[in-house]
């Protein structure tokens, strides 16, 4: 008991709290804030703990993998990593906690639910908090690209298989720079050590008679095509050849240029037959 003057009393003490409640306000909002960007942003995010389990998973990575978060939470990233490209996952992860780096980018395939594999982007990241560390990762679908990438290096690898087989010298050439391209026919066609060889000596000198040259670059400026025009050929050792030319005009939008895209096929053996024909006959 309390005296006061000789009297009982009751002693009252008073806190001023309301920043502690704004302070808790502020935080929840916050939190509901985050969760609301967590859940709808349109990247996959995972939070991960140190040995790489995932402690926190949103919808839309769910989606990616087509697995509820129940059956995502409490494994790690290597459960759903294609097997090929778990140990170049492993390493970066293993750099990542050691902190020999604090972020790294990577391409790789998640397998699905329905055993379907899936192009991923990956940027992961690492996030200290007091002495806690955790792994904050932000996946991307990426199969739709990745397929479209693989289809145009397969036209590519397809397309130089073709010109490297191809009997007939291929070639392009613009108006202010020349020959620009050849491929490996033409080159030995002409009697060349390679491409650029060629390339550098940008048309002159590969026809016998140079007025040929122009007056088919006008041709196919006037109609746009020509196909199996006769032209006498002269090769990089002075020797004679005939060849069977075709060309096309062609005008880049993009680019904002004309290309001359053309053909030769080496008819040297029939002209030679036609000619040895031609003097039986007379």
């Amino acid at each position: 008991m309390i005296l006061y003057k000789g009297k009982p009393s009751i002693h009252v003490s008073f806190k001023d709290v309301n920043q502690q409640i704004i302070a808790k306000q502020e935080l929840a909002k916050r939190e509901l804030m985050f969760r609301g960007m967590f859940e709808n942003v349109h990247h996959g995010i995972v939070v991960a703990d140190e040995k790489g389990f995932i402690i926190s998973a949103n919808k839309k990575f769910c989606k990616i993998l087509g697995y509820s978060e129940s059956n995502i939470l409490g494994k790690s990233f290597g459960e759903f990593t294609y097997h090929e490209e778990k140990e170049v996952n492993i390493n970066q992860f293993e750099r990542l906690i050691s902190e020999s780096l604090n972020h790294y980018k990577i391409k790789k395939r998640y397998v699905r639910k329905n055993g379907n594999l899936i192009w991923v982007a990956v940027s992961v990241s690492l996030i200290k908090i007091n002495s806690q560390k955790l792994v904050f990762a932000i996946i991307d679908d990426i199969s739709e690209a990745q397929e479209a990438e693989l289809k145009v290096k397969n036209n590519e690898h397809l397309l130089a298989s073709i010109n490297k087989n191809l009997q007939e010298g291929i070639y392009r050439s613009t108006p202010n720079r020349g020959i620009i391209y050849v491929n490996e026919a033409l080159v030995k066609m002409f009697g060349y050590k390679n491409k650029q060889e060629l390339i550098n000596t940008h048309g002159l000198g590969l026809y016998a008679d140079e007025k040929i040259r122009f007056e088919l670059a006008e041709k196919l400026k006037a109609e746009k095509k020509y196909s199996n025009i006769e032209v006498k050929f002269k090769r990089k050792n002075g020797t004679f050849f005939w060849g069977l030319m075709s060309g096309l005009l062609i005008y880049d939008q993009n680019l904002k240029e004309e290309f001359f895209d053309g053909a030769i096929r080496d008819i040297a053996k029939e002209k030679e037959a036609e000619i040895n024909l031609q003097e039986k006959n007379q």
